[in-house]
């Protein structure tokens, strides 16, 4: 299983990454954008469109129904969970993390909510929150391989290696061979100047995970560095299929097709 919401995915079930909205309950403001392209092309992006509004009509209908349940029952904290959930499928990181704090304070002892709201303030950047609620689940939950996953990301950032590799040991003994774990050793590694055992660490991870986009992406960068861009890209490419939605896979992988020449036609002039 993968860490809950945004790079961990799994302990709460969440979307892929959509595109970002605003709830129609907060005013929904036209996005506009001119005409052109080849008609193909615009077959396409007029399908996506089409595709667009009716995910952005279901996750307004989801986010009031989580509302209205709220409502009727404030002390229960999966509204709460789920609203998080669809705040974050909207683009709006910043209410998805107050929702998965409502959650967790109105279960305090419930792992999962205390993991994705670490998991969220990592993203919001955040770090003594992160660190306060993977500590405060840990105490709940000394097997929470989750959050000593998180706090190891944390040592990672601040480059403290013995604390992290400690974390990381304890969460691969907690919990098994996950691609979370696999994935946050080739972040250790990758951080700390280690490119070749990190991209092990990332093919393992993503063998463990092959539903997880975040692996192939990681394990692209690391080829990119060790000039091998046709692997690269091939792992770019598995990571879109399995997250459309990632920006910054798109990104990438336009940045480095842009390097590549064409392959050359086995057909005469």
């Amino acid at each position: 299983m993968a860490r809950p919401l945004v790079r961990r995915w799994g302990l709460f079930v969440l979307w892929g990454a959509l595109m970002s909205g605003l709830l129609s309950a907060c005013g929904t403001p036209t996005y506009l954008v001119p005409a052109g392209g080849t008609p193909m092309a615009r077959g396409y992006q007029q399908a996506a469109e089409i595709r667009w509004a009716a995910v952005q009509q279901n996750l307004d209908r989801a986010a009031y129904d989580e509302e209205q349940a709220i409502s009727r029952d404030p002390r229960w904290p999966v509204p709460h969970a789920r609203l998080a959930q669809i705040f974050l499928a909207l683009g709006q990181p910043g209410a998805a993390l107050r929702e998965a704090q409502a959650a967790w304070q109105l279960d305090p002892k419930n792992t999962v909510y205390a993991d994705n709201v670490g998991e969220l303030a990592l993203e919001e950047g955040q770090r003594a929150l992160a660190e306060k609620v993977f500590q405060s689940a840990l105490a709940h939950h000394p097997g929470d391989w989750v959050a000593a996953t998180g706090l190891a990301t944390l040592d990672i950032g601040e480059r403290r290696w013995t604390a992290a590799a400690r974390l990381l040991r304890q969460a691969l003994l907690w919990g098994g061979p996950e691609g979370l774990i696999y994935d946050t050793w080739g972040q250790y590694y990758w951080a700390s100047g280690n490119a070749a055992t990190a991209a092990a660490y990332y093919a393992d991870a993503a063998s463990a995970n092959p539903a997880w986009w975040q692996p192939y992406y990681h394990l692209a960068e690391v080829e990119l560095k060790l000039g091998q861009t046709q692997e690269a890209l091939s792992n770019l490419q598995q990571a879109i299929s399995l997250a459309p939605g990632e920006g910054k896979v798109w990104h990438l992988y336009r940045a480095v097709a842009a390097t590549v020449p064409p392959t050359p036609s086995p057909w005469p002039p």
